[in-house]
């Protein structure tokens, strides 16, 4: 059987960067546990994020757009909401990530999954603007096949979170 090595992700949902390109990062191979499986790569360093509080960056089409206008720096995991007390963050965000990276020097027909380690509570994966798969459920690790992963190329992948809590009837 063959192994898939994973791009490892830790995202939790919870300075304004110019439109400019920036360098894509290549993943190095590291794990997040001391006794964890080899063959992993973990997607940390740089990191975009935005806000989309009127819930429209789908029509927008934010896991396609390649600049970086209206996006910020960040650093995953991050909570989108910590510190915020406030009603509207108690109710839940919509928020987006991204990430812009090279694939590591692997066999060329290597598969690539994406494993999240939580996300709160409802994700939305693409990967070069085409869509992965979602998960629902928060602190539950999920992973996602990168079909779409491109060798030699900036890979962009895209996550929408949302984190609002919907009306029980």
């Amino acid at each position: 059987m063959r192994r898939l090595p994973l791009l490892v992700l830790l995202c939790c949902a919870g300075a304004l960067v110019p439109g400019a390109a920036h360098a894509a990062d290549t993943p190095k191979a590291k794990t997040i546990y001391r006794d964890g499986p080899t063959a992993r790569f973990l997607l940390d360093g740089v990191w975009f994020d935005r806000a989309d509080p009127a819930d429209q960056g789908l029509g927008q089409h934010l896991q396609r757009q390649t600049s970086t206008a209206g996006w910020s720096r960040t650093s995953v995991p991050k909570a989108v909401n910590a510190g915020d007390f406030s009603n509207q963050s108690y109710m839940g965000l919509v928020h987006w990530f991204r990430k812009d990276f090279r694939l590591p020097s692997r066999d060329p027909g290597s598969k690539w999954v994406l494993r999240f380690e939580s996300v709160n509570y409802r994700a939305k994966v693409w990967l070069n603007g085409k869509p992965l798969g979602a998960h629902v459920g928060s602190y539950l690790p999920f992973e996602v096949r990168a079909k779409s992963a491109k060798r030699g190329r900036v890979n962009r992948l895209v996550v929408r979170v949302d984190g609002r809590r919907q009306k029980f009837d």
